[in-house]
């Protein structure tokens, strides 16, 4: 029975020093020192952030939390045709060869509206490549004299569409309003308003209204009480004012202002002062608001009524130095000319110009 069982052992004893002896010989040793050359860590289902370096392909994905997409500094290539990525407010995909941003389905107009007498730099957004814009300067002053002065002109009113660079830095400018002149009896000629600026367009101040004769040019023009009244210069942003038709006694009137939509007022010695030029509708901001209207020419002398009124959009009405009615100033932020100043004794002001304003409109694709 030994005899049989020892051969058994050497045998098995072969075996197992001879699969010992393979294992050995397959092993290879580390290429570098620990902890070099590791094995990375598989995706846990752990708490712990992780990042892969390789690509990711699954069935499906989810998340309780929301998923962050794509770089903005990675360029668009053929490998990666089809990514989509999150880029300054703009959601991107890759197309093989450039980044395209993906568009709604009806755009949503973006209105910017300036306001504030001053200048300022606005950047043109990523994508935008037009824009729509109205500018409107600041309405001339109301003139002031014993007997009657021209209301102030409107200031000019431009509106349109021009192209943008996406990134570029633009100039915006809002004009102030013409100063109404104190009354003191003597001849005072309102002041012009401020030119408004939204690069290179640029709309004129409104004409201060005319004493004793001639209104100023502008935008539109100012009102005169028997001169000739201001023009609208340059053309193409408004109208001239008005004056008085014929012999201006018994009541020494005056024309009014010019407004963006028509023509200051003229007017006859025996009738009222001239109204103000009405102004022009735009709805860029989103509703319909009259910009541009004319200030209103002188009231009758010496009984100070007769007043012209000031023209929609904005422009202010004449009034009495000494008493009712006293003399409006042009509504801010819409370029209308100051009513004028006549019939003392007192001491009111004609009104001032209305300031501009600078609204610019374009669509966000988003």
């Amino acid at each position: 029975m030994l005899s049989i069982l020892q051969p058994i052992k050497i045998l098995l004893l072969a075996i197992v020093l001879s699969v010992g002896v393979s294992y050995v010989y397959a092993w290879t040793a580390p290429t570098s020192a620990p902890p070099g050359n590791n094995v990375l860590p598989p995706l846990s289902t752990g708490i712990t952030s992780q990042t892969k370096l390789g690509g990711l392909w699954a069935g499906s994905l989810a998340s309780d939390s929301g998923v962050r997409i794509g770089t903005t500094n990675t360029a668009c290539v053929s490998a990666i045709s089809g990514t989509i990525r999150y880029n300054s407010g703009y959601v991107q995909y890759c197309n093989g060869s450039a980044w395209t941003t993906l568009g709604n389905v009806v755009p949503v107009p973006v209105v910017s509206t300036f306001n504030n007498v001053g200048t300022t730099q606005w950047t043109v957004p990523s994508e935008v490549t037009s824009v729509s814009y109205l500018v409107v300067a600041g309405g001339g002053g109301g003139g002031s004299y014993g007997y009657s002065a021209g209301g102030g002109g409107a200031g000019g009113m431009r509106t349109g569409t021009i192209s943008v660079i996406p990134g570029a830095s633009m100039t915006i400018t809002v004009g102030a309003g013409g100063a109404g002149v104190p009354y003191d009896g003597a001849a005072h000629q309102g002041g012009n308003g401020g030119d408004s600026v939204f690069d290179s367009i640029i709309s004129t101040g409104g004409g201060g209204g005319g004493f004793g004769w001639a209104g100023s040019s502008g935008g539109s023009g100012g009102g005169a009480n028997g001169g000739v009244p201001g023009a609208a210069s340059p053309p193409g942003q408004g109208n001239p004012g008005g004056t008085v038709i014929g012999n201006a006694a018994p009541y020494y009137l005056a024309g009014g202002g010019g407004g963006a939509g028509e023509a200051g007022h003229d007017t006859t010695g025996s009738g009222s002062g001239g109204d103000g030029g009405n102004g022009l509708v735009s709805s860029i901001s989103g509703s319909p608001v009259t910009y541009a209207g004319g200030g209103g020419g002188g009231c009758r002398y010496p009984a100070g009524d007769g007043c012209g009124a000031g023209g929609t959009g904005g422009g202010g009405a004449a009034g009495r130095a000494g008493g009712s009615p006293i003399p409006q100033s042009g509504a801010a932020n819409t370029g209308g000319g100051g009513g004028s100043a006549n019939g003392g004794p007192g001491s009111a002001p004609a009104g001032n110009g209305g300031s501009g304003i600078v609204i610019i409109s374009y669509t966000a694709s988003i």
